[in-house]
């Protein structure tokens, strides 16, 4: 049960400087389409996004910090101290709620930036829409979401954790 709790929080993770790399790759890719623009406020805007990875990162971390020793989190007969689990509950939800904000800003935002270039109207349109897409991203994570507060539920990690994972 140790091993299989692991594998868990492990792949808890990888979940989530996954989808933060997302983020971050699709603001990259905008911020080098609007390099040589004029677009500051969504160039700052780009950036904040950013932001994702940061917030990642201390999600991630909190992860495996959250017991002392950490083998603790896993394996429940190692001696040791953990916080409360609804501090990386509530902190879960935040994330995810960054999250669901962040991937709805980027299907709106670059529609401001592809109607401010010089292309042909077919090509704005085209990748509009293709951004817009990521509208779908930002209902999953919202769904995702309220599924992060089972992160407190530590009876049966697996299977609270089964419709974060589905």
């Amino acid at each position: 049960m140790a091993e299989v709790q692991l594998f868990n929080w492990t792949s808890q993770v990888f979940g989530i400087i996954g989808v933060a790399a997302g983020k971050i790759s699709v603001s990259a890719l905008l911020l080098g389409i609007i390099r040589q623009t004029e677009l500051r406020w969504q160039r700052v805007y780009l950036w904040t996004i950013t932001l994702a990875s940061a917030i990642a990162l201390s999600c991630s971390i909190l992860t495996f910090s959250q017991c002392s020793p950490p083998k603790r989190l896993w394996d429940q007969r190692v001696d040791g101290n953990c916080i409360n689990p609804l501090v990386m509950s509530g902190f879960g939800t935040f994330t995810g709620s960054f999250n669901t904000f962040a991937d709805a800003s980027l299907a709106l935002i670059p529609i401001t930036i592809f109607w401010s270039l010089q292309n042909k109207t077919a090509e704005r349109i085209q990748l509009s829409i293709v951004f817009a897409l990521n509208i779908l991203t930002s209902i999953c994570s919202g769904i995702k979401t309220q599924y992060l507060a089972e992160l407190a539920n530590r009876e049966d990690l697996t299977w609270a954790t089964f419709d974060i994972f589905a």
